[in-house]
C-alpha cells in the first residue's frame, strides 16, 4: 500500500515522497491484531505511521533523490494530515498543514520544536 508523505523537513515543499509499505507486511500485522476476522480488521493509525516511517527510510527503500522520512514531514493517512515529531505523530488539520507547508524551512523546524515541548508538557500533565 502506497502512502504519501511530504518531505517538508529537509526537502522542497512540494516533494512528495511515496512510501510503500508491502502488502505482505500490512497482512501480518491485521493477523497479529486483536481482530475475530481479517476482513473486518483495521490497523490504527499510529501503527500505519510507525510502518510509514520505517519503511520511508533509505535503508529499506533507497531513493537516492529523496531524503528519508524525518521529524518535520508530514504524512497522510485516511485523509487526515500527521506530522513527524521527535517522538511519535501529531494530526494536523487541512489548514495547519497547509500554513506550516507555505512557511520557509527555518520556520518550520522551530514549529515542530515548539510543538513537540508543548505535546511533551500535555504528557506529563496527564500523567501527574
Amino acid at each position: 500500500m502506497i502512502f504519501k508523505v511530504h518531505m517538508l523537513a529537509f526537502m522542497d515543499p512540494y516533494c512528495v515522497r511515496e512510501v510503500d509499505v508491502p502488502n505482505d507486511v500490512l497482512r501480518k500485522q491485521l493477523e497479529e491484531s486483536d481482530t475475530s476476522t481479517l476482513e473486518n480488521a483495521e490497523l490504527s493509525v499510529t501503527h500505519l505511521l510507525e510502518l510509514i516511517f520505517y519503511y520511508g527510510q533509505n535503508d529499506f527503500q533507497p531513493n537516492p533523490c529523496i531524503c528519508s522520512v524525518s521529524m518535520g514531514d508530514v504524512a497522510e493517512v485516511k485523509g487526515k494530515y500527521f506530522i513527524c515529531m521527535a517522538v511519535g505523530w501529531l494530526e494536523m488539520n487541512p489548514d495547519q498543514f497547509e500554513s506550516y507547508k507555505a512557511c520557509d524551512r527555518e520556520k518550520r523546524a522551530s514549529l515542530v520544536m515548539t510543538l513537540g515541548r508543548v505535546n511533551s508538557l500535555k504528557e506529563n500533565f496527564r500523567k501527574g
